[in-house]
């Protein structure tokens, strides 16, 4: 009788060591990085390069030299528009017919474009095929120096809620581009001098460029 009392009671301490051994190794397991507990807690937050206007229009400048198409694509809005510098646009029209130009007066609530004027424009389509040409086709794309950001207009609703940002770029400097052309680089330099961009925010909280005004002295490239 007292060897079955004895043998039932090592047989429950050696239970007992195993549920415990047992609990150990699930503890360690759910501390360590293990696949099947991960870590819970706080999500992380991924990082959104165009949260501000600011961003965004590091981001355009940093597309041009690095000829990236797809960045280029996701910065601009479905209503996107490029209005080409009026001093400029006859000879836009005589080296393309390509393009059904349209023409606008800005937005009086614009603080950097010259009102009373009416600026020729393009859409989004004819923006994107001219760069998918241009990227292509470039060896290398460089601002001498980069433009700098001078001012930023937030414009609000009637809810006073911030809706669009007008900024305001300048530059001493130029756009240097070289560019294959039939067993030939050919080197193009551009003084891109100011330009105002608009831009609209949207449901996923990306600044996106609506609004394109070129107010330099020179005509930008496109093929």
């Amino acid at each position: 009788m007292l060897t079955g009392i004895l043998f039932s009671h090592r047989k429950d301490k050696s239970r007992i060591k195993a549920l415990s051994a047992l609990s150990l190794l699930l503890l360690n397991l759910i501390l360590c990085d293990n696949p099947f507990f991960p870590h819970t807690g706080k999500p992380i937050q991924s990082f959104n390069p165009l949260a501000t206007p600011e961003q965004t229009i590091k981001q355009l400048f940093k597309a041009y030299e690095s000829k990236q198409y797809d960045l280029y694509k996701d910065l601009l809005s479905d209503s996107f528009q490029f209005y080409v510098a009026t001093s400029f646009f006859t000879s836009y029209l005589n080296s393309s017919n390509k393009y059904n130009y349209q023409c606008e007066t800005p937005d009086t609530n614009l603080l950097y474009v010259p009102p009373n004027t009416c600026y020729y424009y393009w859409k989004k389509k004819e923006e994107l095929e001219s760069h998918r040409k241009l990227f292509s086709s470039a060896n290398t794309i460089r601002f001498a120096p980069e433009p700098q950001i001078l001012e930023t207009h937030y414009i609000v609703d009637s809810l006073q809620d911030t809706v669009l940002a007008e900024i305001k770029t300048t530059s001493n400097g130029f756009i240097n581009i070289d560019v294959d052309e039939e067993y030939r680089i050919l080197s193009y330099t551009v003084d891109i001098r100011k330009q105002v961009f608009l831009l609209e925010k949207n449901s996923e909280g990306k600044w996106l460029i609506k609004k394109w005004f070129d107010l330099s002295d020179a005509p930008s490239v496109i093929s």
